[in-house]
């Protein structure tokens, strides 16, 4: 087709004696425009955007993405009571304390944590959760040292963020012991009893 036009293009060029010059701006015009055609002619066609699958979803929360979890709050009303904020630290101290105190399940976990909780809230305790379990002969999970070996679970998680949320069945207990105890432990015999969980009996 370009051969053509060129062709056609000379013709002319001869029947009506158009000057040299004319001729060679015309020619020159004709070869500038072709090259712009080619490259429009020659640019790929867009390819389509591949939209990559949604990422899986986490099921469990890991030591790697806790700092991003206590970072997020809720939102809730200026007004709202019983909401506890627990920067990142305090949050892995009372998750694994809770842990080793309580085992495995979310109940158990939760009444401890929040046991936990009411004494930073009492004037009978320190008000920071490291004081609270470093006090001489209240936790021997601290003092031993064997709650830094137990592995967090999903309810560990679970109970922290409940606890943060305002969750609070304890009617304010702030002491616990084992179930296996005596019935005339000194617990039973000079506190108030509120509850059984999961091996542990609460009182305040």
């Amino acid at each position: 087709m370009k051969r053509a036009i060129l062709r056609s293009t000379l013709k002319r060029l001869v029947e009506y004696h158009i000057p040299a010059v004319a001729f060679a701006t015309v020619f020159i015009a004709f070869i500038v425009y072709s090259k712009i055609m080619n490259r429009i002619c020659d640019v790929p066609p867009i390819e389509e955007t591949i939209v990559p699958d949604a990422v899986e979803e986490v099921s469990y929360l890991t030591d790697e993405n806790l700092s991003e979890l206590y970072s997020y709050k809720p939102e809730i009303n200026e007004t709202s009571e019983g909401i506890v904020e627990i920067d990142y630290e305090d949050a892995q101290l009372l998750m694994h304390i809770a842990r080793a105190e309580a085992g495995t399940s979310l109940d158990g976990q939760l009444w401890t944590m929040r046991t936990l909780i009411n004494r930073i809230e009492s004037d009978e305790f320190p008000d920071e959760i490291w004081d609270v379990v470093s006090q001489k002969g209240q936790f021997e999970v601290y003092t031993s040292g064997r709650y830094k070996t137990v592995e967090l679970n999903e309810n560990s998680h679970l109970a922290l963020a409940m606890i943060e949320g305002g969750w609070d069945e304890t009617d304010g207990a702030i002491w616990f012991e084992a179930s296996t105890n005596s019935p005339n432990s000194w617990h039973a015999t000079h506190l108030t009893f509120i509850k059984e969980v999961e091996g542990q009996r609460y009182y305040k």
